[in-house]
């Protein structure tokens, strides 16, 4: 398990955790983020879609199911 943001997530078998952005695409601290670094690593525009800025909507395994 790790404590991440004051959420308590149970991490899967690979235990790595990936960010999804609200454009379906990984981010942030995500190992295959495919988000430029803007403001912090990982939070720019997205270079397989249109999207200007990486907005998290979820923690996630590598297969992008959410993490709860």
């Amino acid at each position: 398990m790790e404590m991440t943001r004051g959420l308590l997530i149970k991490l899967k078998k690979s235990n790595r955790l990936f960010e999804m952005c609200d454009c379906g695409h990984y981010g942030g601290v995500s190992p295959n983020s495919v988000h430029g670094d803007r403001f912090e690593h990982g939070h720019g525009a997205c270079s397989d879609c249109d999207c200007k800025q990486f907005t998290w909507i979820y923690f996630c395994d590598e297969t992008g199911d959410e993490l709860k």
